[in-house]
């Protein structure tokens, strides 16, 4: 008799799945708006009917949001959230302004509970959310508002909407920068995901309309954002984009060659280097090999490689959001902007910095050493390395290698920096005879005593790991 009834049940759906259209089985996408109002009433106007002949479902607006574009949402009948602002906040800094984000949550409630389309608030953007002790401090807040059972609260994290309480994943925030024919191919094959909502730039929508006059018509006759007949552009033929980094490349390995052609011995310097490099050391200890240009070469060299380094790795592993919360944890640092160049362009510069005072710190305490360019002979010549680690390290990233393997190479690239001064030290140290252990424990002892300290250091100061841990992760 069950067997019977569980047959029944089974023949019952069934039938209902053929009746229902698959349409109403699947996750419907809707669309929403990031919109960040201008300041002139009409043109709000003007983009608040854009949305609703735009089957526009939801829109964020940036707090504080001016009366004008809240009563025009309203006329609308379009819902709205309000976006905090608050942005790149660690654990340690939101355990710290807890109280003023949980004023600022009842504030922000006060200014907007009357309006009937108000639905939720972003609490916080590209934060640490992802980890457990935010979360017990953010529901804490959320707890204590009063309004959990009256008002959505929601993150944005890693180019989606979160809801708060559930941590469910409502929305996509599609990462369109141009208003071009690629954007609308993407956008097309964007609609249909699992996310409720798939939101875009005001900005961009409207300048896309502005673009592809169709655009905004295939929106607006759709009775569903799957169901828009969006036109396709044809694409442009692609063209291949300049890479900076491999001019520099090919830069790097010209001034090997011209450094070559300039110095007649230096060729043979290089293998005496790595093959015999006792006998090398005796003749720079001993003046005999007196040329400067090569050690100066090198000197310049291996900082444009760190650059590059620093620059392969930071696009490997942090986002273009990490990039922004990286200058604005430490915005000086941002020559050229809050983007990869800067990176690569500071690191250059710091590491200049580091290997004059190595320099300086290898010659000073030797009184053996007559000239200064002893130091930067013994001292650089190990970086002829740089040439064939990086070359394998753009070659890999160009691939889009494993990301380990390109680890692996930076590794090796720190630790023979790194190691540089320490055989350079031991080298130098040669014709000090009784005062050789003394010169070391000025060397390489303080020298590793001071990088043990601030790895120490970084460790006991966990909002360097918080900060960290936040670039990499969003």
């Amino acid at each position: 008799m069950v067997n019977r009834y569980k047959y029944l049940l089974l023949k019952v759906v069934w039938l209902l799945c053929l009746l229902v259209p698959s349409t109403f089985l699947q996750a419907q996408t809707l669309l929403g708006v990031n919109w960040q109002p201008e300041v002139n009433k009409q043109i709000v106007a003007d983009r608040v009917k854009s949305f609703s002949n735009s089957n526009v479902d939801l829109v964020i607006v940036p707090y504080p949001v001016a009366d004008f574009v809240i009563e025009s949402l309203e006329d609308a009948g379009i819902p709205f959230v309000v976006n905090s602002g608050f942005e790149f906040y660690t654990i340690s800094h939101l355990d710290e302004q807890a109280a003023k984000v949980s004023s600022f949550v009842r504030n922000l409630h006060n200014d907007y509970a009357s309006f009937q389309h108000f639905s939720g608030i972003i609490l916080f953007n590209n934060s640490q959310s992802y980890r457990k002790q935010f979360q017990e401090i953010e529901l804490s807040i959320v707890s204590n508002s009063g309004l959990a059972d009256s008002l959505h609260f929601y993150n944005i994290l890693n180019e989606e909407l979160i809801e708060i309480t559930s941590k469910q994943a409502i929305g996509t925030f599609a990462p369109f920068h141009k208003a071009d024919e690629q954007a609308i191919h993407d956008f097309s094959n964007s609609i249909g995901t699992s996310h409720k909502y798939l939101f875009v730039s005001g900005n961009w929508l409207q300048q896309s309309f502005i673009n592809f006059e169709h655009f905004q018509s295939a929106l607006y006759n759709a009775e569903s954002l799957e169901q828009a007949a969006i036109p396709l552009p044809l694409l442009p033929e692609e063209t291949s984009p300049f890479h900076w980094y491999i001019f520099l490349l090919i830069l790097l390995w010209l001034s090997l060659g011209a450094n070559i052609l300039i110095n007649t011995t230096y060729k043979d310097t290089i293998s005496r280097y790595f093959l015999s490099r006792r006998f090398f050391v005796d003749d720079i200890l001993h003046y005999r090999e007196r040329s400067s240009l090569s050690g100066f070469f090198l000197f310049i060299q291996h900082a444009l490689f760190s650059g590059l380094v620093a620059y392969f790795m930071a696009r490997v592993y942090i986002s273009e959001e990490g990039i922004r919360a990286l200058f604005e944890f430490a915005p000086y640092i941002a020559i050229f902007g809050s983007n990869y160049f800067s990176i690569f362009f500071i690191t250059t510069l710091l590491i200049i910095l580091l290997q004059i005072i190595a320099l300086l710190w290898l010659y000073l305490p030797n009184p053996k050493l007559a000239h200064f360019n002893q130091a930067l002979n013994i001292y650089t010549w190990i970086f002829h390395v740089d040439f064939i680690l990086i070359t394998a390290l753009t070659v890999l990233f160009v691939a889009d290698a494993p990301h380990f393997v390109m680890v692996a190479i930076a590794i090796v690239f720190v630790l023979i920096w790194f190691n540089s001064f320490n055989i350079s030290a031991l080298d130098t140290s040669k014709t000090l005879g009784d005062a050789r252990n003394g010169y070391l424990i000025k060397t390489i002892g303080l020298h590793t005593i001071l990088v043990m300290t601030g790895l120490v250091l970084l460790l006991i100061y966990n909002d360097w790991i918080e900060i960290f841990d936040l670039i990499i992760w969003i």
